[in-house]
């Protein structure tokens, strides 16, 4: 019998799953019903990611409950080679508790937010449903136990970010910059690569929580840590590349909206004073006739 700190802490499997299966049904829906319903859309996502929190407070409660001891989730093994077997396993500790909690707090009013904001856009399902995928790899990436489920929770949120950085795909600025965010992902999952197989034939496997570098050569450990750091770097590089793009493209929107108010301003000036001379040629005749009778 599972006692209820352990209950919590099995909870958290919960968090990257709820996303998911969200996407899942927005997917089947869109596919039944040529024309979904932004209410619906948006109501399953909604209702999966206010799942997926309350799931992350019930793991930061076990954590806090157990006394800040780490979560160890065991998820089974992937597959067996020659009796090499890849485990995978979800980690949670107080940081990453706390990540788990913010993403989903952040993904959960972005979601919100955009209920209205993407009202009758066309994209509008595309929306959630890159959403709901990159809440299901933020949150797999945070709470990951082995590198390799960290790799996968990477893939799923560079996917997403490269097509959300693109969601408006008939512009041309948000195009090239998915490119390059696209480009500098990739970059970024060659040090994940390079790091996560030289763990595995090094110390015979990826736990996050059960790494001794003591037992690793150091130009071996030196070498991990290198292309870890690589990836760190190239993330951060694809964060600022997006971040670019949403000023670039916000300053574009601006001056359009501007120019286009100018635009209206203009003609309504040029409409009145057409009327306004038009009005003048019909009275001229008549104050013509009316001096002419004086």
């Amino acid at each position: 019998m599972l006692s209820l700190p352990e209950i919590a802490a099995r909870a958290v499997i919960a968090a990257p799953v709820l996303p998911a299966l969200a996407v899942v049904a927005i997917g089947g829906y869109a596919l039944l019903v040529r024309n979904p319903r932004e209410t619906t859309t948006a109501n399953i996502t909604l209702a999966a990611l206010m799942g997926s929190l309350i799931a992350s407070l019930l793991g930061a409660g076990a954590i806090l409950a157990r006394g800040g001891e780490p979560i160890h989730v065991p998820l089974g093994a992937w597959f067996e080679v020659g009796g090499y077997s890849f485990h995978t396993s979800l980690h949670l500790d107080t940081t990453s508790a706390t990540m788990l909690v913010l993403t989903t707090v952040i993904t959960s009013l972005v979601a919100r937010f955009s209920r209205s904001y993407l009202h009758r856009e066309a994209g509008f399902t595309r929306f959630f449903l890159l959403l709901g995928v990159f809440a299901a790899g933020m949150q797999l990436l945070v709470a990951a136990g082995t590198f390799d489920i960290l790799f996968a929770g990477w893939e799923l949120v560079g996917l997403s970010s490269v097509l959300l950085v693109a969601f408006f795909h008939d512009r041309t600025a948000p195009v090239r910059a998915s490119l390059r965010v696209f480009v500098v992902y990739r970059l970024c999952d060659l040090g994940l690569l390079v790091g996560a197989a030289l763990l595995h034939r090094a110390g015979h496997g990826s736990e996050i929580g059960d790494l001794h570098f003591e037992q690793v050569a150091p130009a071996t450990a030196t070498a991990i840590s290198l292309a870890f750091l690589f990836a760190a770097m190239a993330s951060r590089r694809s964060s600022r590349s997006a971040a670019g793009c949403r000023a670039r493209w916000k300053d574009r929107r601006h001056r359009a909206r501007s120019s286009t108010a100018l635009s209206r301003c203009t003609r309504a000036c040029s409409s009145c004073c057409a009327r306004h001379r038009s009005s003048r040629v019909h009275r001229s005749p008549a104050r013509r006739s009316s001096s002419s009778v004086r």
